[in-house]
């Protein structure tokens, strides 16, 4: 009879681990520190602007 209830219960249980794991991860992304994340967006920010110069060059060009 508990191998039955456990049976019956685990999608249940599988479903609340999975959200429990996406919501830790969802904490861990925002427990970054701030200034981490301006330096991924400033480096971002260089290759974005250097890929368009490349580009700008070479259609001058």
């Amino acid at each position: 009879m508990i191998n039955g209830l456990n049976h019956s219960f685990s999608p249940n249980y599988n479903c609340i681990l999975l959200e429990n794991f996406k919501l830790f991860h969802i904490h861990k992304l925002l427990s970054i520190g701030k200034d981490h994340l301006k330096r991924i967006w400033n480096l971002y920010q260089k290759q974005f602007f250097y890929h368009k110069f490349i580009i700008l060059e070479s259609v001058l060009n």
